[in-house]
């Protein structure tokens, strides 16, 4: 039974509808960070991962915007990098409350924009939230203050007020 799949620093030419990633529903822990991936996340990216633990993303070109449901099956989840991406659009509306085990979230480097959303404080466990260089713009979330664990709170190079 596959638990890692490790596809990282190669030079695959992976787009959304790619057969690479049809993720087998055992894998714990999926690398695929520098590894040429081009489009858009699919919604259904993570829906028969109900195990995924830790997903990194980082350094491809990933672009568009994160669809709101793309989290909803995988409340397992503890580490997620989305980094140096091409992601853009809000996430205001991202339904990521399900995610109470993520301990490490970064998505910094993208073209997010908009708000930050008040459904993080539901990510109880997180120790890391990182979100520099975007576009994010508005007052940090005073729900942000439930986040006991937190230790790096990075918001850097952003627009925020308040």
């Amino acid at each position: 039974m596959l638990l890692s799949l490790n596809l990282s620093a190669n030079s695959f030419v992976v787009n959304a509808n790619s057969s690479l990633l049809q993720i087998p529903y055992s894998v714990k822990e999926l690398e695929l960070s520098f590894s040429g991936f081009i489009g858009h996340l699919q919604e259904s990216m993570f829906a028969n991962c109900p195990s995924l633990e830790y997903v990194n993303l980082a350094f491809n070109n990933i672009n568009k915007f994160l669809p709101e449901n793309l989290f909803l099956h995988i409340d397992k989840l503890k580490y997620l990098d989305l980094s140096y991406n091409n992601v853009s659009g809000t996430i205001s509306g991202l339904k990521i409350e399900k995610c109470s085990s993520l301990t490490h979230l970064d998505w910094s480097g993208n073209q997010i924009s908009g708000s930050l959303p008040p459904s993080f404080s539901n990510c109880t466990s997180l120790v890391e939230l990182i979100l520099p260089e975007n576009f994010l713009s508005g007052e940090i979330p005073s729900a942000f203050g439930a986040l006991k664990n937190l230790q790096t709170l990075d918001l850097s190079h952003n627009h925020l007020t308040g």
